[in-house]
C-alpha cells in the first residue's frame, strides 16, 4: 500500500509540472504585443462617427503598445476587399479589425485570412467567420431614447395622438437595432403615437428627402428620431425648414463631432438628445480582442459596448466619463 501511495504522489508531481510546462510553453510562445501588427479597415473617412473610429484606433495602439495599419476604403466594398488581401499577403498582419462597407460582401476574404491564422474581429456590422463581433448596445441605448422622447411627449403633447417620425436604415442591420430600441422606449410612455418611418441611405441628404416626404402628409411632427448622427441632423434639418422645430424634440445617436454641436446650439434648443457612443472605448475593445485571438486565446463571439444618453444640459459630463469593460483590458 506505501509502495502504491508512492507512485501515485509520483505520478501526480509529474502531471503536474507536465501541465505547469506547458503553460509556461504557452506564454513563452506568444508574440510580444509590441511585434504584433493588427490591420485595421474602416468604412470611410467622410463619416464624422469613423474619423472618430479612426482617431480611437491610434489612441489605442499607443495605451495597448501595438502597432495598427489603418486602411480607409471610402465606401468601397471592392476595394475593401483588396485591402484586406494586401494587409494579409502583403503586410502580413497578426489580426484583422474590419467596418464592412457592405455587410455581407466581406465573407471569402475572411475565410482566407482565417485560413492563415490570421483572425478578424468586426465592428458596425458582421463578417461571416468573425471571431468576435464588438459594437455599441444599440438596441439599449436607443431605447434610452426612446424613454426620454417618450417622457418629453407625455407631458407636452396633450389632447391629441403624438406623431413620431423616425429615419432608419436597413441596409445596415446592426446599427438599425437602434429604431425597435428607440420604439420601445417610447411606447412606454406614450403608445398611440403615431409612427411613420423611412428607409435611408444613412446620410444626411437623404434624410432631408425622406423627412420632407413625411412632411407633406403631416404638416409637422413632434418627434424626429435619426438612426443615426447625420439621418438625425438631416430630419432635424427639414423640420427647421418646414415648421421651424418648434414645439417638438428631435433626437439622434452617435455624438459625433455636428450631433455635438447641435446638442450646444442656442439656435436648435428643440434638438433635445443623441445618444452618445464611445469610439475610444469600441476601439480599444476591438484591438485588444484581435491580440487574444492572434494569442490563440477564447474571445467572446460579441461584445456590446455600453452607451450614454446625452442631452442639452450634461452632455460634457457624459462624454467625459465613459464606462469601463473588462473586455477592453489584456
Amino acid at each position: 500500500m506505501l509502495k502504491s501511495g508512492k507512485q501515485t504522489l509520483i505520478i501526480g508531481v509529474l502531471v503536474l509540472l507536465l501541465l505547469l510546462s506547458t503553460v509556461g510553453i504557452g506564454i513563452a510562445s506568444r508574440k510580444p504585443v509590441s511585434n504584433m501588427v493588427i490591420g485595421c479597415v474602416i468604412n470611410t473617412l467622410r463619416h464624422p462617427y469613423y474619423v472618430q473610429i479612426a482617431e480611437g484606433y491610434n489612441k489605442a495602439a499607443k495605451e495597448l503598445g501595438v502597432k495598427i495599419i489603418l486602411k480607409d476604403p471610402d465606401q468601397d466594398s471592392s476595394k475593401q476587399i483588396d485591402i484586406i488581401q494586401e494587409l494579409i499577403h502583403v503586410h502580413k498582419v497578426d489580426a484583422l479589425c474590419v467596418d464592412p462597407c457592405v455587410p455581407g460582401t466581406l465573407g471569402a476574404v475572411v475565410a482566407e485570412a482565417a485560413e492563415l491564422g490570421i483572425p478578424t474581429v468586426s465592428g458596425a456590422g458582421h463578417n461571416a467567420g468573425e471571431v468576435c463581433f464588438v459594437g455599441s448596445d444599440n438596441y439599449v441605448g436607443a431605447r434610452l431614447a426612446g424613454v426620454y422622447a417618450g417622457q418629453w411627449l407625455q407631458q407636452n403633447v396633450v389632447d391629441r395622438t403624438p406623431i413620431v417620425a423616425i429615419i432608419e436604415s436597413t441596409r445596415y442591420p446592426i446599427p438599425n437595432l437602434r429604431v425597435p430600441g428607440f420604439i420601445e422606449g417610447l411606447r412606454e410612455f406614450v403608445p398611440d403615437a403615431t409612427i411613420v418611418t423611412r428607409d435611408t441611405i444613412a446620410n444626411k441628404l437623404d434624410a432631408m428627402e425622406k423627412m420632407e416626404d413625411i412632411l407633406s402628409i403631416y404638416p409637422r411632427v413632434d418627434c424626429a428620431f435619426g438612426m443615426n448622427g447625420p439621418s438625425a441632423l438631416g430630419a432635424y434639418a427639414a423640420c427647421k425648414a418646414r415648421f421651424g422645430a418648434t414645439d417638438m424634440i428631435g433626437c439622434g445617436f452617435d455624438c459625433d463631432p455636428d450631433g455635438i454641436a447641435t446638442l450646444k446650439d442656442p439656435d436648435s434648443p428643440t434638438y433635445m438628445c443623441e445618444v452618445a457612443q464611445y469610439p475610444d472605448l469600441i476601439t480599444k475593445t476591438m484591438l485588444a480582442i484581435a491580440i487574444k485571438a492572434a494569442w490563440g486565446e477564447d474571445v467572446p463571439p460579441r461584445v456590446w459596448v455600453p452607451c450614454g444618453l446625452a442631452t442639452r444640459e450634461d452632455i460634457d459630463e457624459v462624454l467625459a466619463n465613459p464606462p469601463e469593460i473588462e473586455e477592453a483590458r489584456l
